[in-house]
């Protein structure tokens, strides 16, 4: 929530806000008011997003279960889309604008108050010509760190007509806890769960004792904060969205080396000064608060040291606009490998394109429909990716509740991952094979599980410290002590 006197976001247990030290008002309901950006006399009424997110095309919404990043493509895109502009408007607005309703966003659904849900789902994936399909139950508490999943795809010979004797289903259970994984399926291994613990260098994922609000709500806090004190450059242009060509206005941030160091400058000192923000990054990473203070200040002077001098490199972001719609943001990344993102905004669907050096890598198109019923609320979601080898599909069907209920589980009996031999993987894999042709991504698996920390690497161990850094397949990696050889 906000402080109402200093307009500061501050977590929701406060009684007193940590920055002006005005009492909290509980009680108080804040008025969101998305209105013209410039505050002239443009005749639009406010908009109301409680409002808006009834009608079926303007729906946006979290895909957790696909992937995050589309979570946040989708998010920004669709809170852009709401936005109305004028070229006469302040120039930093059009950004700040995009930070601050993603920060209502998210405050609204998912950090603020909606942490959980549950319901029934099916989903189709189909990779060029080959097409798997499932169904089963889902739940998330996103504040407790905790996944169900449950799931059942049919025997794929059904599909050719053969007489099955002895019919293949293939069922699984996974249970995500503290952000480790458990996965449990008879067709695959057997009975017992195969836990996949996750390596987390930040402190972030395995807390159990952090305000997830401060750090996100604090992060897009200081960006916004960040674009108000950029220059700008603004254009007329022409583009071709959706097969017309159409003729818009430009806005343009042009991060050369001197604009970077000055955007990343503003943005830590911002964040440094956040006192909830400094508070929870202390208690995740189990440091004082001046020590990550520091740390941010650390990062101020390695900035001023690695862009002080001038370089013919430089970021570009571009949004594209009348006064009325936004079109396009572009991110053109000019550095020693070209790179470009192309975010279109469509009335109903979506469009990324992803370029390097100018080719086309692939291309992402999503949509979504949303139906809200007396008991469920139906969720469809369609995304296409288009790369030159592969053409995906999936589709996404969530039937959530509106009375949320997240069962919690204790796993007793499982065997880690990290303890696999090559038996087991072959298991496996030969299991896997029955239900998909490509089977890769066992190999993935392996790999990143595989015990890196051997006698054999080359490490550098400092005299008193318990970890060394090692040269595993060209990478440094940590390693305990007494796990490597040390180096004379």
């Amino acid at each position: 929530m906000k402080c109402f006197n200093c307009n500061k976001y501050i977590p929701d247990v406060s009684t007193v806000c940590p920055y002006c030290n005005e009492p909290v008002d509980s009680e108080r309901v804040e008025v969101v008011d998305f209105g013209d950006i410039n505050n002239t006399n443009y005749t639009s009424d406010k908009f109301d997003i409680k409002v808006y997110i009834k009608e079926p095309k303007n729906r946006k919404i979290v895909i957790g279960a696909i992937a995050l990043i589309f979570f946040v493509i989708v998010i920004f895109i669709a809170l852009v889309m709401s936005m109305f502009t004028s070229p006469e408007q302040a120039d930093y607005k059009v950004f700040t604008k995009v930070v601050n309703g993603l920060s209502e966003y998210l405050e609204d659904n998912f950090v603020g108050s909606k942490y959980s849900a549950n319901g029934k789902y099916r989903t189709t994936l189909k990779i060029n010509e080959e097409q798997i399909a499932f169904e089963g139950d889902y739940s998330y508490d996103v504040k407790n760190k905790v996944v169900n999943l449950t799931g059942m795809m049919r025997d794929p010979k059904e599909a050719t007509g053969e007489v099955l004797i002895d019919t293949k289903d293939f069922e699984f259970n996974m249970y995500l806890k503290d952000n480790n994984i458990y996965f449990q399926s008879d067709e695959i291994y057997g009975s017992d769960y195969i836990y996949l613990p996750i390596e987390d260098n930040t402190g972030l994922l395995s807390t159990k004792n952090y305000d997830i609000y401060s750090l996100v709500i604090g992060g897009l806090d200081a960006l916004s904060e960040t674009f108000k004190v950029m220059n700008y450059k603004t254009e007329k242009d022409t583009i071709t969205y959706l097969g017309d060509d159409l003729s818009v206005n430009k806005r343009s941030l042009i991060l050369d080396n001197k604009n970077k160091l000055k955007f990343i400058k503003t943005l830590l000192t911002n964040l440094k000064e956040d006192v909830n923000f400094v508070n929870e990054m202390a208690r995740i990473q189990n440091k004082k608060s001046d020590e990550i203070v520091n740390t941010l200040e650390n990062y101020i002077t390695t900035s001023e040291y690695k862009y002080s001098s001038d370089s013919e490199y430089q970021t570009t972001i571009s949004v594209y606009f009348t006064n009325k719609k936004i079109y396009r943001i572009e991110v053109d990344m000019d550095e020693e490998e070209k790179t470009k993102y192309i975010f279109d905004i469509g009335e109903t669907k979506y469009y990324l394109d992803y370029f390097k050096d100018d080719k086309n890598v692939f291309s992402l198109t999503f949509a979504s429909n949303i139906k809200e019923l007396d008991e469920i609320i139906e969720k469809t979601y369609d995304i296409t990716l288009d790369t030159d080898e592969y053409v995906t599909d999936i589709n996404l069907y969530l039937e959530e509740q509106k009375q949320t209920r997240v069962n919690k589980q204790e796993i007793e009996v499982y065997k880690n991952i990290k303890e696999f031999t090559l038996e087991d993987y072959e298991k496996i894999r030969s299991n896997a094979n029955y239900y998909l042709k490509n089977i890769s991504f066992i190999d993935t698996i392996e790999e990143y599980y595989k015990e890196k920390c051997t006698p054999d690497l080359n490490c550098v161990c400092n005299p008193g410290e318990e970890e060394c850094n090692c040269t595993y397949n060209d990478k440094i990696i940590t390693c305990p002590v007494n796990l490597v050889q040390i180096s004379e």
